[in-house]
């Protein structure tokens, strides 16, 4: 039998958390160094380190470049497009929204 890894909980950090670690950094401490002692990972620091640069904020939203939102925006649309108003032959030419709906009735 072979053992698995214990999966770590995923842990929430505040944004003033992630700011004092950036300072701490900027301040001329090492990266390794930041990420043994507060036990994070070193692509995790980095992210944060990037987000505080680029716009200050740690918030993916606000880390979005214009390209980013477009893409986000078009994809919106395409699956919105694909739920609601694609027909199918094999869902008896009903969009998947209608096909879901009328078959939910069957079952309730």
């Amino acid at each position: 039998m072979t053992e698995q890894k214990q999966r770590r909980k995923p842990r929430k950090y505040t944004d003033e958390f992630k700011q004092q670690l950036v300072e701490l950094y900027r301040s001329g401490k090492r990266r390794c160094d930041i990420c043994r002692e507060y036990d994070i990972a070193t692509s995790l620091f980095d992210k944060w380190v990037k987000q505080a640069s680029n716009s200050g904020s740690f918030h993916e939203k606000d880390n979005r470049t214009p390209e980013q939102e477009e893409l986000k925006i078009k994809l919106w649309d395409y699956v919105n497009w694909y739920n609601h108003h694609r027909i199918h032959s094999s869902l008896g030419y009903q969009t998947p929204v209608q096909y879901r709906k009328n078959n939910l009735k069957k079952f309730v």
